[in-house]
């Protein structure tokens, strides 16, 4: 083999060494940003979810303590209704 064809065949194994280590690369970068983009759409349903909870909670605790307000309100108010005492330990 002549000089120029060794020279030919390393230039041609170093532009092909550079298409595949580009080829890799994208090929990783797409696996990365997919990934992220799963994580972004299972984090936001998870934040929805928990959006959602916070919000029945705060409705249950807010319902319940305008029950027992409006129940307390009964039981001790004048004229007509009682006040209801409950004994500790009898």
């Amino acid at each position: 083999m002549t000089q120029e064809q060794k020279a030919d065949i390393e230039s041609w194994y170093l532009k092909e060494r550079k298409y595949v280590a580009r080829m890799v690369t994208e090929h990783i970068a797409a696996s990365i940003g997919e990934v992220q983009r799963q994580h972004r759409v299972r984090f936001t349903r998870w934040l929805r979810g928990t959006l959602t909870a916070m919000i029945l909670i705060t409705v249950a605790m807010a319902l319940c303590f305008a029950a027992e307000r409006t129940r307390s309100s009964t039981s001790l108010g004048t004229g007509r209704s009682r006040i209801h005492v409950r004994l500790v330990g009898s």
